[in-house]
Formats: structure tokens, C-alpha cells, sequence
């Protein structure tokens, strides 16, 4: 599943996993193509706009994530990479699934 935020600091974002949907990807994993990877949070969504949580994670603090030694809490807390990104975006943005 991809989606495109250009003109932004993370570009085109292709959704790798997704923990939880709700209508949306709600809680996923995402990497741009400069080859960062994100646990994206989509917190709070009205009417008009998402608001995504962005933040930026290395390999090792992807498997401490997928061996439950790190909580998602804990990963937005504790930003090794000093990396978080809000992005507020309209609601006119597609989320396309690809194969």
C-alpha cells in the first residue's frame, strides 16, 4: 500500500506493515524512498484532515518492537534517531493498494 505526501519532509511513503486499521491505516510501518523507516501514528482524524505522528526508527529498534521488548510508547519517547514529524494532511489523499 503506498500513499504520497510530496513537497514534506518524508516524500513518498510506502507502507510496509500495518498494525491497526480503522477505515485507514491507523498505527503502520512505512519507508520513503531514501530508504528511512518510520512508525507512523495516525492519532486523531476529522472531518477534513489526518493527523499523522511520525517517527523515525533503525533496525534494532524495529526487532526490539516485534520482540515486545519495546512498547510503540516507548518508541516515541525514547527517539534514538531524534527524528518526529507531525503532518497534518486533507483527507484527499489515496492510500493505493499495489502488488
Amino acid at each position: 500500500m503506498y500513499f504520497n505526501i510530496t513537497g514534506n519532509l518524508v516524500g513518498n511513503i510506502k507502507i510496509i506493515e500495518i498494525f491497526m486499521f480503522y477505515n485507514v491505516p491507523v498505527l503502520f510501518l512505512a519507508e520513503n524512498e531514501r530508504g528511512e523507516t518510520f512508525l507512523v501514528l495516525n492519532y486523531n482524524d476529522d472531518e477534513n484532515k489526518f493527523f499523522f505522528l511520525f517517527v523515525e526508527i533503525d533496525k534494532s529498534i524495529l526487532n526490539l518492537l516485534n520482540k515486545k521488548k519495546k512498547s510503540i510508547r516507548q518508541v516515541y519517547l525514547d527517539n534514538s534517531l531524534n527524528k518526529i514529524i507531525h503532518l497534518t494532511l486533507n483527507k484527499n489523499i489515496v492510500f493505493e493498494e499495489q502488488m
